[in-house]
């Protein structure tokens, strides 16, 4: 019996050796797995060149699996097939109307987009760009498409949820569509509203500094054919505005170019929403900047808000 018995120690470790193995192998994968290749979904029926538009090749060159799909495919996609995307991309066609593909189905993938459905949890980052910049930047990696550039980025930064980047593109048709997409992508208080009013070779002006949009900057945005083709004088309070056409008929918008310090007022056209957010902008400080507190303890924070060095008294500041 005990010959029986040592002789069974060279199996016994053999296979405690393999399992150790299969162990590490096992940490190893899961290891890999977290560092997946993120991923782009297109709709095709709002870019130009199909699987080669501009927006294709900026996702690729920033890392992107990009997947094109026409709007018929769009159109048919589940909630869990669009939650499998790191961001969803709807372009520019170099100028033209929103295609309806893209809007019907806002319902499906807006939910998405919020973390409400399609497996996501948490909401993701979502860019809306009230031009054409396909139409006038010349290429996918010049200044003019710095804001196509950074804002695929800062839409697809956030693992585990699924961002959208919007552009509206030249829509003077379809204001109804867009703006019910813009309700799907949205849960603060106050209401969305559109105007193709202001001039259309306009003066812009950014109006926060966001690191995500270092390289968009007023002069990228400016002395276009037609800088500006739609605005949104209202949008919901979880939505911040980039920049702002300076000569539209309100000035609803006011902040502070980080590139020159001068406050600037108008109506935003390109905004931001989501997590990971900083904006910085002179028109609002807040005191203090940094503070330590016990847990479940109240604390004071106070905002400024300003308008060309002037105190705006009554403004509405929600905190996130």
């Amino acid at each position: 019996m005990r010959k029986e018995r040592n002789g069974s120690l060279p199996w016994l470790r053999r296979v405690l050796t393999f399992t150790a193995l299969v162990a590490v192998a096992v940490f190893i994968s899961a290891g890999g797995a977290s560092a997946a290749t993120p991923t782009a979904l297109i709709n095709t029926d709002t870019v130009s060149g199909g699987a080669g538009s501009q927006e294709s090749q900026i996702a690729t060159a920033q890392g992107f699996a990009v997947t094109s799909v026409n709007g018929a495919t769009w159109s048919g996609m589940t909630a869990a097939q669009f939650g499998t995307y790191d961001v969803l991309i709807i372009g520019d066609p170099t100028c033209g109307a929103v295609a309806g593909s893209a809007t019907a189905n806002a319902g499906v993938w807006g939910p998405v987009v919020l973390g409400h459905a399609g497996g996501r949890t948490l909401a993701g980052n979502r860019v809306l760009v009230g031009t054409d910049p396909v139409f006038h930047d010349g290429g996918p990696f010049t200044a003019r498409a710095a804001v196509i550039r950074d804002g695929i980025a800062f839409a697809g930064k956030q693992p585990g949820r699924t961002g959208v980047y919007l552009d509206a593109s030249c829509d003077y048709s379809s204001h109804a569509a867009v703006l019910g997409a813009l309700a799907q992508l949205s849960e603060g208080s106050g209401a969305w509203s559109e105007s193709n009013a202001a001039p259309c070779g306009g003066s812009v002006s950014i109006i926060a500094a966001n690191p995500s949009f270092a390289s968009t900057t007023s002069a990228s945005l400016q002395g276009w054919g037609c800088s500006v083709h739609e605005t949104f004088p209202t949008f919901p309070t979880d939505w911040s505005p980039l920049a702002v056409a300076t000569d539209a008929s309100s000035h609803p918008t006011c902040g502070i170019d980080p590139a020159n310090g001068l406050s600037h007022c108008g109506e935003a056209y390109i905004l931001i929403a989501g997590s990971s957010i900083i904006l910085l902008s002179g028109s609002i400080s807040v005191a203090p900047l940094t503070s330590s507190n016990p847990v479940f303890t109240d604390h004071t924070v106070t905002a400024h808000v300003t308008a060309g060095g002037s105190p705006l008294v009554g403004q509405v500041v929600t905190w996130t």
